[in-house]
């Protein structure tokens, strides 16, 4: 596979080469409408509209808000990682998950690195020993308030 170029003084060039790689190698992102809304490298903002993720009753699918907050996490690891030329696999390890509300609304949701040393020790970890891992959370706010919160822990390996 190609290793996409990423200009990331450009926040266009962020957004169509990551949304590039998500649709194509995780096709279902594609097919819900993610898109990249925000990065700034150590936050991040991914949004899905709500007519492509509606369940039965009208609200968004918990499958959809689930997905697309792991894929903030993944997002947020992903293009640091690209920031500094590494291209490790990262996998989700495990996770814990909160509906607190219904989303009635197209959604966002939002990953920031809260502890930029504990972000840099990942890295660093990761440089040293070809695997690394760190928990870090999602949250989808609607209306100011937090509809749903993820918690994950993300491992990468080469």
């Amino acid at each position: 596979m190609r290793k996409n170029i990423i200009d990331f003084s450009n926040f266009d060039s962020i957004k169509n080469t990551f949304e590039e790689i998500i649709h194509t190698q995780i096709p279902v992102a594609k097919d819900m409408g993610i898109e990249l809304s925000y990065f700034n490298g150590t936050e991040i903002k991914l949004k899905a509209p709500l007519d492509k993720n509606i369940n039965h009753r009208f609200s968004a699918f918990g499958g959809s808000i689930y997905s697309v907050a792991v894929l903030a996490v993944y997002g947020l690891v992903f293009l640091n990682l690209r920031k500094r030329n590494l291209n490790p696999h990262i996998v989700v390890h495990k996770s814990n998950v909160v509906y607190k509300a219904p989303i009635l609304q197209d959604f966002e949701a939002v990953c920031k690195i809260e502890k930029d040393k504990e972000f840099d020790d990942f890295i660093q970890y990761y440089i040293e020993n070809k695997k690394s891992r760190i928990e870090l959370s999602s949250n989808v706010i609607i209306d100011g308030q937090i509809a749903f919160t993820l918690n994950a822990k993300f491992v990468i390996y080469d």
